[in-house]
């Protein structure tokens, strides 16, 4: 049997992701119960992503709307098409069922554009596109 995760949505910006969360605040309501900006990214990690780009952009942020979470960040690179801005993240606490999903993803043709790895955030992420072009992120919920 196959065990249920868990899905949330997660929205990338071109660098107006904070007026996008306003935005929504002002106008649906809800609030945001995490945030973490380009310049609280580790050091270790600023080399690989964030460096030149405006420190004060959103680097991970959650939007609660009732019983939603909504997650967002600012792409540090700029190129995002509107529309294609939009992944499904899908996550478990039990690392035999991420590796075992991440798999069957990668079996029916997925391409991966981050392999299943370590994150300063989490033990286990990566990051495809399905074979019928939905982007997903995958990982080890560990709290």
């Amino acid at each position: 049997m196959v065990k249920a995760g868990h899905v949330e949505i997660y929205l990338y910006f071109n660098g107006n992701g904070g007026e996008a969360l306003d935005f929504y605040l002002s106008t649906l309501g809800g609030e945001v119960t995490s945030m973490m900006l380009y310049k609280d990214l580790p050091a270790a990690e600023m080399e690989g992503s964030g460096a030149g780009f405006d420190q004060d952009a959103i680097l991970h942020a959650t939007y609660k709307l009732g019983d939603v979470n909504i997650m967002l960040s600012d792409n540090d690179r700029g190129d995002l098409t509107m529309g294609e801005n939009i992944a499904l993240n899908w996550s478990h606490d039990d690392e035999a069922e991420v590796r075992r999903v991440w798999e069957a993803f990668v079996a029916a043709g997925s391409r991966v554009t981050m392999p299943l790895e370590f994150a300063f955030f989490t033990p286990l992420y990566g990051a495809l596109v399905d074979p019928f072009g939905i982007p997903w992120q995958i990982m080890l919920w560990a709290e």
